[in-house]
């Protein structure tokens, strides 16, 4: 199903479309002939996109959404077929979108959107992929890869300015062949910009949406044997940012009343609205600072008959942040003091947080695969994986009360109206260490009998999943525990070559998603969750590969389904609990296309729906199915593109590009339940536009080198990206995404 619609080049013209090779199944294969649900682009439109990090994907593939994290700059939020990764950020919770970095699995989604280094390819996998990528992809993967090490010498060097005072510099070496059996390439990449929205408290470098990126990369490949290759990569970023603005919308009317009273008491007044605002004050953003590492080394053998691989790899990452969630700064106000009648006069912060995190993680996959390229193909293999995380979370909450209410009912109209609303201040600790192990084993088997002259294909693939998870915590309450779950996932497809450039395929899928614990409130383990998923598809090339149509469609029926919902602790915090809500079948269609109508000329696009029925959902003491929503599953998705080249003879290549992205209304929420403001934090559908103008080809001296100009929502969309409704406390708000952005990039290459 589904063609990677951007992945076709402008230079690729009324010749037809290039063919673009995949991994998706542990073996280099044509795109088109792959019988399952893929996008790819290639390493000329992660360039043109200007994708580094996973949060600049959402305009590739039909039903794929993603969002940028809160308290920090490196979380993500992925939803592909309408399943979407948790928004939380706690260490005991896992994802169920798979993410990867040359097939090495990232486990936390709230350190996934930092900067990848010489991306060649880009995969993004929809459906259950439980065979050969594991447990955790009930909604599908995405896998980064990197590019090897040249065999010629080369120096790439980039600098860019744009708007909010960001620039950025690029420098990539590739030494070529050293003693005949080892490359190796190094590259060192910066980037910074001011913030998007003005704190009036705090100096430009550190507004909301600040940001100061250094990362480094090194890749190392050595031949010592004909047939053995030796792969060592190490990536580095460390990343200093003050997320998006907390923007307050909406308050109860006693919240409102409290927070209208600051001025009188020596304070600021408060910001409350809709629209987004272009300056605001925020007295606890500390800002955000993120190291993620990691190490990998992939050894592989080619044998007559067999190929061997082994994969060792180890991360890690280190967070510190601080969050201002009530979108306020300076307020003052009365905060009770055990005598309603005497109260204390001080500075009032509905919400504040901060986060100190620790995360490691190992593992360790040995691959046998057979060799060639007979009606025959197969692997299988082994999984060992373990990460260790830790977190250290302080939190303080403000609770506006009417102190009348504690009074004898007697005493309440006599009570002074200017002291009936006044602020509980309820101090609070997140505390644990977390400890997850997994191992498996795999395989999958494809056969193409010969008597069929290779058009019938079978797979089957399955995999046993052995997953332990413990937790020991603190705070805000004491749980030392460990639960275990075991489970099948696989798959079985059939496809079919109708001819050789048509091909249709079905497949059925189980996916499953670990168990764990919320250590935001107290509660029992949640179970895991499972899926099953039907699909068929047919990818084509059409009018002499001058066009590309993919189309799939899928049923997909969850059970024991995973979700999240925001609660006030007993002590006053803010918290979490998760609950197996039941069953959810999807629904949906998915539609790709690239043409190549005249010379120079290339368009793309893709179309993406899904009818999500929720048909039970067991949460707070009962079945709340008919209230319940899709959590950040919009659905409908669309992109496009348009793409002219034109050849400016022997001197340069100008190109003219623009992209179109659109994403139906989309709830933040599953349930409005306790949520008093479900209503107004609701997402409306949202189109953005993105332009640019390129040079290419341009020889000077002995570099060949590029200017291109760029507009990034070009109509200057005002949209919302996050939201929370804090019922327990009386408000809710949202943090809106980028406004128009604009920069000139100028390259060389020698």
């Amino acid at each position: 199903m589904a063609v990677p619609v951007q992945a076709q080049t402008a230079d690729e013209t009324v010749s037809g479309l290039g063919e673009i090779v995949v991994t998706a199944q542990r073996r280099s294969e044509n795109l088109q002939r792959t019988p399952i649900a893929i996008s790819a682009v290639t390493a000329d439109v992660v360039e043109k996109l200007g994708i580094s990090e996973v949060t600049d994907l959402a305009n590739i593939a039909p039903n794929l959404n993603v969002l940028p994290g809160t308290s920090t700059s490196v979380g993500s939020v992925i939803t592909l077929r309408g399943i979407a990764t948790p928004t939380d950020e706690m260490m005991t919770l896992d994802t169920p979108i798979g993410l990867y970095i040359d097939g090495v699995y990232l486990a936390r989604s709230g350190a996934s959107a930092f900067d990848v280094g010489e991306i060649e390819r880009i995969e993004v996998l929809r459906g259950p992929q439980g065979s050969l990528f594991g447990r955790n992809t009930t909604g599908g993967a995405v896998n980064f890869i990197t590019r090897k090490p040249s065999e010629d010498f080369g120096l790439i060097a980039k600098a860019g300015i744009g708007r909010f005072g960001s620039w950025n510099s690029k420098l990539t070496l590739d030494t070529g062949r050293i003693a005949d059996s080892a490359r190796v390439t190094l590259s060192y990449a910066h980037r910074e910009r001011h913030g998007l929205t003005d704190n009036v408290l705090a100096r430009s470098r550190n507004d909301p949406g600040a940001q100061n990126i250094d990362s480094v990369r090194a890749a190392v490949t050595l031949d010592p044997l004909d047939a053995v290759t030796i792969d060592y990569v190490f990536d580095y970023s460390d990343r200093n940012a003050h997320p998006y603005a907390f923007q307050m919308i909406n308050a109860t009317s006693m919240v409102r009343a409290y927070l209208d009273n600051s001025p009188a008491l020596g304070g600021n007044a408060p910001l409350i609205q809709k629209e987004r605002v272009k300056e605001i004050a925020l007295d606890n953003d500390g800002g955000a600072h993120d190291r993620i590492w990691g190490h990998m080394v992939r050894l592989a053998a080619d044998f007559d008959q067999i190929t061997v691989k082994t994969t060792t790899a180890f991360r890690g990452w280190n967070s510190k942040s601080r969050a201002d969630l009530d979108g306020q700064g300076g307020l003052r106000g009365l905060l009770f003091s055990g005598n309603p009648y005497d109260p204390d006069l001080g500075d009032v912060g509905l919400f504040h947080s901060s986060n100190n995190r620790r995360q490691r993680q190992f593992s360790q996959e040995f691959e046998i695969a057979s060799a060639g390229d007979g009606p025959l193909q197969w692997v299988a293999g082994a999984f060992y994986f373990l990460e260790t995380g830790r977190e250290r979370a302080p939190q303080q909450a403000v609770a506006v009360v009417d102190v009348r209410t504690f009074l004898p009912e007697a005493q309440r109209a006599l009570f002074p109206a200017a002291l009936a609303y006044q602020g509980f201040v309820s101090p609070g600790l997140l505390e644990y260490r977390s400890k997850s192990r997994s191992e498996a084993l795999f395989g999958q088997v494809s056969y193409r009998p010969e008597a069929l002259d290779g058009r019938l294909g079978l797979t089957i693939g399955g995999r046993y999943n052995w997953d332990k998870k413990s937790v020991n915590q603190t705070a805000p309450f004491i749980n030392n525990d460990s639960v275990s779950f075991s489970e099948p996932t696989g798959n079985a497809t059939l496809d079919y070559r109708v001819t050789g450039d048509v091909n249709v395929y079905g497949r059925v899928a189980r996916g499953y998603r670990s168990g764990g614990y919320s250590v935001r409130s107290s509660q029992s383990p949640f179970r895991p969750e499972k899926l099953w998923s039907y699909e068929t598809g047919i990818k084509a090339d059409l009018l002499d590969n001058r066009l590309r149509l993919n189309a799939a469609a899928f049923i997909n029926s969850y059970t024991d389904q995973q979700v999240s919902q925001p609660v006030l602790n007993p002590n006053g915090t803010f918290g979490q609990i998760i609950v197996n809500a039941g069953k959810t079948s999807y629904q949906g269609v998915e539609l790709e296309a690239v043409a190549i109508p005249a010379q120079g000329l290339t368009l793309t696009g893709s179309l993406g729906y899904i009818d999500i029925d929720i048909k039970r959902f067991d949460a707070l003491g009962g079945d709340i199915a008919g209230s319940a929503k899709p959590q950040n599953a919009p659905s409908v998705t669309a992109n496009a593109s348009m793409e002219y080249a034109f050849d400016m003879g022997s001197f340069a290549t100008l190109t003219l590009r623009g992209d179109w992205n659109y994403r139906s209304r989309m709830y933040f929420f599953a349930t409005p339940v306790g949520m008093p403001f479900f209503d107004d934090i609701v997402s409306p559908g949202r189109s953005l536009v993105d332009a640019q103008i390129r040079l290419d080809d341009v020889a000077i001296g002995n570099g060949d080198w590029s200017l291109t100009a760029f507009v990034k929502n070009l109509t200057d969309k005002k949209h919302t990206t996050r939201a929370i409704d804090f019922g327990a406390l009386g408000y809710a708000g949202v943090w809106y995404g980028d406004p128009r952005t604009w920069g000139l990039e100028l390259s060389v290459r020698f």
